[in-house]
């Protein structure tokens, strides 16, 4: 029960008040993540130099968890490797899939674990972690069908 109050305090507050919930300017890497079951569009920016995520942004229109996602992963990202970026997009899917994974490293992306619950709302929760791929990949847009 207290993860459950945790994962909908953490949900809620990045809801209302999302962290780095703004156009990047600066970026260097940029994708469109698109969820076209419940209508989810994030754009996720990135300011990568040496292979280093200097700072992540994203922006657009999404639900409460897409949103809570986007604002964790970008908190996340500052200051972390390429390689890092792509291993962390991975436990947080082994987390919500129910696949070992290294909960120190992704640090309040755990907070989501409780997604895993509730299968339809994982695309929601993804998309942004796709979308941030994408844009280390050079693809401008991304859908998770």
């Amino acid at each position: 029960m207290v993860l459950d109050q945790l994962y909908q305090q953490a949900v809620l507050a990045h809801n209302r008040e999302p962290k780095n919930a703004f156009v990047m300017k600066s970026a260097t890497h940029s994708a469109l993540g698109n969820n076209a079951l419940c209508g989810d569009a994030l754009q996720v920016y990135l300011d990568v130099l040496d292979e280093e995520i200097k700072s992540a942004s994203f922006n657009g229109d999404a639900c409460a968890i897409a949103t809570a996602s986007a604002s964790i992963m970008t908190e996340w990202l500052g200051g972390r490797s390429t390689e890092d970026a792509r291993a962390g997009a991975a436990a947080f899917e082994n987390m919500l899939f129910g696949r070992p994974f290294d909960r120190d490293f992704i640090g309040e992306s755990v907070l989501l674990e409780a997604v895993a619950a509730f299968p339809s709302r994982i695309k929601s929760a993804t998309l942004c972690w796709h979308a941030m791929i994408a844009a280390l990949d050079g693809v401008a847009e991304i859908t998770t069908e």
